[in-house]
């Protein structure tokens, strides 16, 4: 029967690696006997010094160690941590421009209505507008437009309508509503040599879809628009005037 030969003896830690865990946290191995963990805060001479997480403090034989190793390193990776909550706000990334510029022109139906007679046909309406874009949502214009060519009380009367208006853009990515207030303007010419022009306050109302242009693949801000456009004033004697109109237009906002 062979014996078996006698254990081999693990080589003694070197000095150069006690110095190099001198202030850190180890873990110095002793064959059989348990492992101690702490920080080595003295090495010299035959023994070294570990304080233990405890606060107690161990002096270990240098002859007794058969290893030396880092604690940090085999210390368990701490926990990724939980991702951020992301806002739900959406995302304006659509392009937009700071100055904006519209026109719009269509057929409307335009209707007078005076002490004498309320009468009411089809007309040309057109629109433009120039203005301010504080962001992607929300912008300030100048209005300026009317219905023209507008014959009534059986074609015996020619009237127009305009407006000077401050309108306000509110805008998502494909749709735009523009309301507005400002001055109205009418002339009507006959029966006969009878002509007559009043003023008063105007509201035009624009609500129009968006379809944007491309180019090079990208949406540049230039619209194509087509939608509805609603004017009503009280003049001095038109109460109430109203024009609704089917328009189609261009857009920069």
């Amino acid at each position: 029967m062979i014996e078996a030969g006698p254990t081999p003896v693990p080589p003694p830690v070197a000095d150069a690696a006690w110095a190099a865990m001198k202030d850190k946290q180890v873990i110095v191995e002793q064959g059989d006997k348990p492992a101690i963990r702490g920080k080595l805060i003295a090495h010299q001479g035959t023994h070294a010094v570990v304080q233990q997480p405890d606060g107690s403090v161990a002096s270990i034989s240098k002859s007794d160690a058969t290893g030396l190793k880092s604690a940090d390193a085999a210390a368990p990776k701490p926990p990724d941590p939980p991702p951020a909550t992301t806002s739900t706000k959406p995302k304006d990334d659509w392009e937009w421009h700071k100055l904006g510029l519209f026109t719009f022109h269509g057929v409307a139906y335009s209707r007078w209505r005076t002490p004498n007679y309320a009468s009411g046909r089809a007309s040309y309406n057109l629109d433009a507008g120039v203005g301010f874009n504080f962001g992607p949502r929300f912008g300030v214009y100048a209005l300026l437009g009317g219905a023209v060519g507008t014959k009534i009380q059986k074609k015996t009367v020619k009237a127009n309508y305009g407006h000077f208006a401050l309108s306000f853009l509110v805008r998502r990515k494909f749709v735009a509503f523009i309301p507005g207030i400002g001055l109205a303007i009418s002339s009507r010419k006959g029966p006969g040599d009878q002509q007559i022009q009043e003023t008063g306050v105007a509201i035009p109302v624009k609500l129009m879809g968006l379809i944007p242009i491309k180019k090079s693949g990208k949406i540049e801000g230039l619209h194509v628009t087509i939608g509805i456009g609603y004017d009503l004033a009280i003049m001095a004697e038109t109460r109430p005037f109203n024009s609704i109109a089917l328009q189609v237009g261009v857009a920069r906002f």
